[in-house]
């Protein structure tokens, strides 16, 4: 078991000397009083934004309709939570266990992953029942942020007490049942909070897709027919949903977890670092780069083969090198694909920039101010749950529909889980290092300089890894939405072409580049924690 030690709680003196909840019901009264004079008065007009008022009259209206289609997105949302964490989660002990399995598994999860819902969507509303569609779609938006999660914790434990087990005749299994599973608890349940909204989120995407009920059609036949209210109160149930399972999940993992704080996570703490020539780390680099491949492509290969799919929709690697390289119009085909490649970078790039500052900026200041966390948190899960469909309407009235807007969109994706592990992080700075401080008569700016800030750099460095492939594919979704360029506008062409030969040939390609941008954040990640964290979090 891992010690049990706790940050010394250092606390900030409010200003107006008041009590944290005081401090909190203030904060909360302040925002929904500047929403409803927002909605009242400077965008009354404007038909994008309802106030707090005008969403509980319209939900007091039309109560039994929202509640049937909340409880079948939930469902869905409920059944992809459970399916995709089991998999992420046991995933994570095979990688332990077994770290030859290692490269195979984050391949394949990063590779599923990295495919835009918006494009694989329609695919599995083809190859599978419409239902166990949307569930697919939302356990895949699960899977690799709890497998990120659950590998780092599992990999935090603590050597000595590893030692103690293999001293005493133990094995990996049972340092993994005494050691290992209980201290990775608390990094698990931070990556499960995660897990919560966006599988509401990968529900109600599956939902727009064509279904019958569910949060997804209500808000697609709002926005069609111009209902705000209707739309923001569809809104504020995905929130109520996803902020009711984020704090469940917080709640079930704070009883688990009673020494989170005390709790170091290391990164890969079991693993040598690579050694050799520069020539033997280029070709081991090379031959990882090369049974990455081998997982993506072959494993699609084999699905296709072996699960019967019809030809006509489920489309092979040589299918797609097909298309984009010898057939006929095989460069009008390339021009379609790649044609907006880099234009999707830009904005990824800029969203992920955003979003990884945005979100770590928040949890310093949660961790200073905890009252704020309590008051703000939801609107940052809102933000994460609410489908990007509804909140896109005032992010574009606001900046327009250039550049900015398309940054604060694809930032918001990344903004959330940046925020959670950051905190996570910062809250399990050992106990010893912030005495040592205290004794020194550091103050609470030099307690989190030099102690949390550097303790979270696995956290910030593992949410870098999530946070990149959640820009390209937000990237993707709100050129898809909104403005019509980039590889949002080659899924555009395939969706309404019914061309599933651009379908996935979008889908491999930015699988490939979402997964080399995951290795240079790996490698940067290597550089920064040995430049930078602490001994022993190296």
């Amino acid at each position: 078991m891992p010690a049990r030690t706790e940050v010394a709680a250092i606390r900030t003196p409010s200003l107006a000397r008041l009590p944290a909840w005081a401090e909190t019901l203030i904060i909360l009264a302040a925002v929904l009083a500047g929403w409803e004079l927002l909605a009242r008065l400077a965008l009354a007009q404007s038909f994008v934004l309802s106030a707090p008022t005008q969403i509980v009259a319209q939900l007091a209206d039309q109560w039994p309709l929202y509640v049937t289609n909340v409880r079948h997105t939930l469902w869905t949302a409920v059944r992809g939570f459970v399916i995709g964490n089991t998999i992420a989660i046991l995933a994570a002990l095979l990688v332990v266990l077994a770290p030859v399995l290692e490269r195979p598994i984050f391949s394949a999860a990063l590779a599923i992953y990295a495919l835009p819902m918006i494009a694989l969507a329609p695919i599995l509303m083809v190859l599978l029942d419409r239902a166990d569609a949307m569930v697919a779609l939302s356990a895949l938006a699960v899977v690799f942020t709890t497998l990120i999660s659950t590998t780092l914790g599992l990999r935090s434990a603590d050597p000595a007490a590893l030692g103690v087990v293999h001293v005493l005749g133990g094995g990996r299994l049972q340092q993994l049942w005494r050691v290992r599973l209980p201290g990775s608890l608390p990094a698990m349940f931070a990556g499960l909070r995660i897990a919560a909204p966006a599988a509401v989120l990968g529900a109600t995407v599956g939902e727009f897709m064509g279904a019958e009920r569910g949060l997804g059609v209500l808000i697609t036949g709002a926005l069609s027919g111009l209902e705000t209210n209707k739309v923001w109160a569809v809104a504020v149930l995905a929130t109520a949903v996803s902020s009711g399972a984020y704090v469940l999940v917080g709640w079930l993992g704070a009883r688990l977890t009673p020494w989170v704080s005390g709790l170091t996570i290391t990164q890969a703490a079991d693993r040598p670092a690579a050694a050799g020539s520069p020539g033997v780390r280029t070709l081991r680099l090379l031959g990882l780069i090369a049974l990455n491949l081998i997982v993506v492509f072959g494993g699609w290969w084999l699905f296709i083969r072996f699960a019967g799919l019809n030809a006509f929709f489920a489309k092979g690697p040589a299918d797609v090198w097909a298309f984009l390289f010898s057939a006929p119009n095989a460069v009008a085909n390339r021009e379609l694909v790649f044609g907006g490649l880099l234009v999707t970078l830009r904005n990824a790039s800029l969203g992920f920039v955003a979003g990884m500052l945005g979100g770590t900026l928040a949890a310093i200041l949660f961790v200073l101010r905890p009252s704020i966390e309590r008051a703000v948190m939801p609107v940052a899960i809102a933000l994460r749950s609410i489908p990007i469909l509804a909140t896109t309407p005032l992010v574009i009235l606001l900046l327009g529909r250039g550049l900015g807007a398309t940054t604060v969109i694809v930032a918001i994706l990344s903004f959330f889980p940046t925020m959670i592990n950051m905190l996570v992080g910062m809250r399990m700075t050992r106990r010893p290092i912030v005495e040592v401080l205290r004794v020194l008569n550091a103050s609470r700016w030099e307690v989190l300089w030099r102690a949390e800030l550097p303790s979270a750099l696995p956290a910030l460095m593992a949410s870098a890894r999530i946070a990149v492939l959640s820009s390209i594919l937000g990237a993707v979704v709100i050129e898809w939405l909104v403005t019509g360029v980039g590889m949002g506008n080659a899924i555009l062409a395939g969706v309404y072409n019914a061309n599933y030969n651009v379908l996935w040939a979008v889908a491999a390609v930015l699988t490939l580049v979402a997964m080399t941008a995951y290795g240079l954040i790996a490698l940067a990640e290597r550089a920064v924690l040995r430049r930078f964290a602490p001994e022993h979090l190296q």
